[in-house]
């Protein structure tokens, strides 16, 4: 083996150097992740910093470079993080890189500011609350906030008022300039003996939850009935006046009903109002037992009535008996109807609602198809609207919406109600228009308009076997519903296998930076050739084969 000389062994060994040096900025690179921080005030740009990962932790700004953005009389009070609505940064908090990149998106952390009002300036004010004699209570002290400059507070804000006592005066405190203040209390006045007041009838029954609590000073042996607020409702006192006790804590005090005096029926007056009983009073009335009769009223002068209407009687309210127009009634005739609905000066009101009938032609009828239930009804089918005298006659539909028809059931016909009775049709049916007009027994509107409301009758399928098909009908949809749940099920077991599997050959992403693992890798990738080449060099040179 021939050897080097000096020279040849020096260069060698910096050749091997520069190769390691070169790779090192590529090592150091890989560490160097960047968070870029944009600050915006009302979708504005304000200015923006550069967080390194490498810094540790970032100090948000505190302050604006342009003054002129802050609404008047605000200040700056937080930061919040785009898409992250809930989320408030302080300003001139310190965070760290994982605090802040968890609101980063592409490597960029967008934060809008937020104003609000400065809080007034306070100072605390410290109360002790002392004696009317000025003798001051053992740890009995308070701390107000106050507003800078105010010389006086309200009572109200004092919240620790030693137990036992009261203030001697409420209102405004004067302080001044000063920041304590001393408040007078005293304590509160209690009655020495309580005691416990039971009402019971004559009988020595006792009523229910009839019981009343009554104060009195230290040493009463009796006390006026005037104490009593509480005799139950419909009661009063069998006897008036001192009650004793002696040195007891509890008595009974007797009640009786109130005996109501009878009032006799004096006089019936009547009230004249349309159908609703809501409006338009069209007269009153009045009878007593001198009078002979009374007419009621016509539609002449009383009521004003359109070119199509016509009274044609009264109903009365109370028990729903009809009464001609013009018709003469007497004080006895109505007595009975009045009852015992008579107030304390003997009289009694009865209510009368005009029968109006319209003389307008029907012109159209509209049948609709509901639901048979009370409330709300939901269609069950397709209306049938402008059905007009000109029709011979229309065909009452034989089908349902979907889902309209029950399990178990089958459509046979529609059933119209109208009170106490009802008409059926079958399904299909042909039906005249004169049919429906005289079951609407004159109920029109005065545009000619009317109203046919059908019911569905239902008749239950039998099978072959002679049993109901909704059995099995419900069985088939139970199946079918558990064969669902399965498909569904495996469907979703699936998903998330697929789901859990990550895609092959992926670059590994920081936490919400846009930063890549694939620099650290390149640069410990270019150290570890840097080295072996230049191992190779220096080998080479210094020892070269013969």
């Amino acid at each position: 083996m021939q050897k080097t000389n000096f020279k040849t062994r020096l260069l060698a060994l910096l050749t091997a150097a520069f190769m390691v040096v070169v790779s090192i900025p590529f090592a150091a690179f890989a560490d160097d992740a960047v968070m870029t921080i944009n600050f915006y005030v009302d979708s504005q740009p304000v200015g923006s910093d550069s967080f390194k990962q490498e810094y540790g932790t970032w100090t948000l700004r505190d302050a604006l470079e342009d003054d002129s953005v802050i609404p008047e009389g605000k200040e700056l009070t937080g930061w919040v993080p785009l898409g992250h609505s809930e989320v408030t940064l302080k300003p001139g908090t310190s965070y760290s890189w994982d605090e802040l990149s968890q609101y980063a998106q592409g490597g960029t952390l967008t934060l809008d500011a937020v104003f609000e009002a400065p809080k007034p300036a306070t100072k605390p004010v410290y109360v002790s609350y002392i004696l009317e004699s000025g003798e001051p209570l053992a740890n009995a002290t308070e701390q107000i906030e106050m507003e800078n400059g105010a010389t006086t507070f309200s009572t109200s804000l004092l919240k620790k008022v030693p137990a036992g006592y009261e203030l001697c005066e409420t209102g405004d405190v004067y302080i001044g300039t000063n920041d304590t203040v001393n408040v007078k209390v005293r304590k509160i006045k209690k009655p020495a003996k309580v005691v416990y007041v039971s009402y019971i009838l004559e009988s020595g029954k006792p009523l229910a939850d009839a019981i009343e609590q009554i104060e009195l000073e230290n040493g009463a042996t009796t006390f006026s009935t005037s104490l009593l607020k509480k005799v139950p409702a419909g009661y009063e006192l069998c006897e008036t006046g001192d009650v004793y006790i002696g040195t007891n804590d509890t008595v009974n005090v007797k009640v009786r009903k109130i005996k109501k005096p009878e009032v006799s029926l004096t006089k019936i007056k009547m009230i004249f109002t349309k159908a609703d009983g809501a409006t338009s009073v069209f007269a009153t009335g009045e009878l007593t037992a001198a009078s002979e009769w009374y007419v009621l009223p016509d539609a002449a002068g009383v009521i004003n009535l359109t070119a199509s209407e016509k009274l044609t009687g009264w109903t009365l309210f109370q028990n729903g008996a009809k009464y001609a127009a013009g018709e003469k009634v007497t004080f006895e005739s109505l007595k009975e109807l009045a009852g015992k609905n008579v107030d304390k000066d003997g009289v009694a009101y009865l209510n009368f609602h005009a029968d109006l009938k319209t003389d307008v032609e029907l012109k159209n009828i509209t049948i609709k198809y509901v639901e048979d239930k009370d409330g709300a009804q939901e269609d069950v089918a397709a209306p049938q609207n402008n059905f007009t005298a000109k029709d011979e006659f229309t065909i009452l539909t034989d089908n349902l919406y979907d889902g309209k028809v029950p399990a178990g059931k089958k459509l046979i016909g529609w059933q119209y109600k109208n009170g106490g009775n009802t008409t059926n049709f079958v399904k299909g049916e042909h039906v005249k228009f004169d049919t429906l007009k005289a079951l609407l027994n004159g109920n029109w509107d005065n545009e000619g308009n009317a109203w046919v409301t059908l019911t569905p009758v239902f008749q239950d399928v039998k099978s072959e076997n002679g049993n109901s098909s909704s059995g099995s009908s419900s069985s088939s949809s139970s199946n079918s519903s558990s064969s669902s749940n399965k498909t569904t099920t495996a469907s979703n077991e699936k998903q998330v296998v697929k789901a859990a599997a990550a895609p092959a050959n992926t670059t590994k992403v920081l936490p919400k930076t846009g930063a890549s693992n694939v620099a650290p890798l390149l640069g410990g990738s270019l150290a570890v050739v840097a080295l072996l080449m230049g191992y190779g060099v220096y080998s080479l040179v210094l020892r070269k084969k013969d």
